[in-house]
Order: structure tokens, then sequence, then C-alpha cells
């Protein structure tokens, strides 16, 4: 992957397109948390600890 070449603005559509197919529905949101901080919420819809590599654990 680090000698891969790719053309950074069809990876970008690629991407958007893929997103808004899948999520582009009124009733979907879309949380993006990018600090990498432990998740210790039991009571919520996917907020069990997931991977993160700054805790470099996975359950």
């Amino acid at each position: 992957m680090s000698r891969a070449r790719w053309n950074d603005d069809a990876v970008r559509d690629r991407v958007t397109t893929w997103a808004v197919d899948r999520l582009g529905d009124l009733n979907t949101v879309l949380v993006v948390d990018e600090t990498g901080d432990e998740k210790s919420s039991t009571d919520a819809v996917g907020a069990a600890r997931q991977y993160s590599g700054a805790l470099g654990a996975c359950s």
C-alpha cells in the first residue's frame, strides 16, 4: 500500500457516492468521533467498546 498510486479526487468521489447511497436517508445520523477515547457507556446503541488504535484493543 505504501507504493500504491491513486487519484485522490476519484477516491473522494467514490467514497462520497458510497456514503450517500448507504447513509442518504432522513432517518440516518452519522457521528464521527476522532478522539480515539474509550467509550464507556453500555446503555446506548453502538456505544460498546470498539477497536481504537489509541487504545490498542478490540472487544
